[in-house]
């Protein structure tokens, strides 16, 4: 549990002994105040936990790779773009990417900023482990890395960074994380899209 999250908790508690106290000792509008703020301090504690951390570290990730490429794949489920020897007789890198696409809706009609923000508060189909994969398509006509999470798109590898993905997709071993960010609205009321990030580990030997 986040050390706000057992903050906003013994506040809470706190102001709501402070309630009971006011009210039996004769003191009914310090009662109430001291439960007004037990409230409030109980539903940060639930928002806290709720959000939890919006790194979402994969316990199971995936790289699908098209078909003219080279790779083991174990059942869709969990597998990589490589053969499956472990990352630790690997020197690895890791790149950062920030994805595009994420405020348009999938050809099913599904909203990508929809997906982003149940998986920022992990809520379904994103309330156990996510599974994030990397998948080679074509984009009018050109070649481009659609990212999944649960099989969902969410936006795409950007244009400027395609190349390189592909030239290097069978020296990826896994995608290690998955950063949802932003949602809320600014000081103008203006509703602020939610964005994500991958990291992908790609081995140097």
């Amino acid at each position: 549990m986040k050390k706000k999250t057992i903050v906003f908790s013994c506040l809470a508690v706190l102001f709501l002994l402070s309630a009971f106290s006011g009210i039996s000792n004769g003191n009914a509008t310090g009662g109430i105040g001291c439960l007004v703020l037990c409230l409030v301090f109980g539903f940060l504690a639930y928002r806290s936990l709720k959000q939890g951390n919006s790194d979402i570290e994969k316990t199971t990730t995936s790289i699908t790779p098209s078909p003219n490429k080279s790779s083991v794949l174990d059942s869709g489920v969990t597998s990589t773009a490589s053969p499956a020897v472990s990352s630790d007789e690997y020197s690895c890198e890791y790149l950062n990417i920030t994805l595009a696409g994420v405020t348009y809706q999938n050809d099913d009609g599904t909203d990508r900023q929809l997906l982003l923000r149940r998986l920022h508060f992990h809520d379904t189909p994103f309330d156990g482990d996510v599974d994030v994969s990397v998948k080679e398509c074509r984009f009018n006509g050109e070649i481009a890395f659609a990212v999944l999470a649960n099989d969902l798109q969410l936006g795409f590898i950007p244009k400027s960074q395609i190349a390189y993905v592909s030239d290097n997709f069978d020296r990826i071993i896994e995608v290690t994380k998955i950063k949802v960010y932003g949602g809320g609205r600014d000081k103008s009321g203006n509703t602020i899209s939610y964005g994500a990030s991958i990291t992908l580990k790609l081995r140097t030997d």
